[in-house]
């Protein structure tokens, strides 16, 4: 879905309309008991939109998405997890003016959900090797740091020509965020094994917060979890 080359754009974009400006990547997966479960990412720029209209720019905020005509793009995404074993029920949603977009699937177990985000978040290699996102052996619970996003942003810096040399991006896009959310139907958390994560009252949902490019604060994309 070119999400990399688009997300890199607004991050730019956003940065010339207030250095607080941040946006939020989320990505949420629910397991049922069996394994199977639902996928799904999104990225939200709403705040972005609230701030073109904070300086009366209405019109702009309407029309200033680039995520806005993705759909045709998501079309290419569809016919690879189409060919993906254990993967369905592909969707793509965008709200907000298209300042909220979201693509998703269900999948039949682990391996399924690492083959079908391996297509989403176009890291398909050569050999066809698939990283191991998501590690769930009876009631040992991983979500490993494969998808590495603050090296795949500084490598897309690094190579773009958009006159990012020398700019401070811990300081500009500090509140620029990956949140990976996991929903457990029929299980709950027992034991965090190690990881900075938030787990609900009920230990049916985990949240990690990853700050992209905040290196001063202690964080993590990999935690491991106990469940029963």
């Amino acid at each position: 879905m070119m999400y990399r080359l688009r997300i890199w754009i607004l991050l730019i974009f956003a940065a010339t309309l207030s250095l607080q400006s941040c946006f939020e990547i989320r990505e949420v997966v629910t397991f049922q008991r069996d394994g199977s479960g639902t996928f799904s990412l999104s990225i939200d720029l709403s705040q972005v939109k609230q701030m073109i209209q904070g300086f009366g720019q209405q019109e702009n905020a309407a029309n200033g998405s680039p995520f806005q005509n993705m759909e045709a793009e998501y079309d290419k995404t569809r016919e690879k997890l189409e060919k993906v074993d254990g993967v369905s029920k592909m969707r793509f949603i965008s709200e907000n003016d298209g300042y909220v977009i979201t693509t998703g699937f269900e999948f039949s177990d682990v391996a399924a959900l690492n083959r079908g985000m391996d297509v989403v978040y176009e890291n398909e290699s050569e050999t066809g090797d698939v990283p191991e996102y998501y590690k769930f052996n009876r009631r040992n619970f991983e979500r490993t740091a494969s998808h590495n996003f603050l090296d795949l942003v500084k490598n897309e810096f690094a190579g773009s020509d958009m006159g990012v040399e020398g700019m401070d991006l811990s300081t500009l896009f500090s509140n620029v965020a990956y949140v990976n959310e996991i929903h457990f139907e029929d299980r709950e958390v027992r034991r965090v094994r190690s990881g900075n994560v938030e787990v609900s009252d009920d230990g049916t949902m985990v949240t990690n917060r990853y700050l992209i490019f905040n290196e001063t604060v202690d964080q993590q994309l990999e935690f491991r979890l106990r469940v029963k």
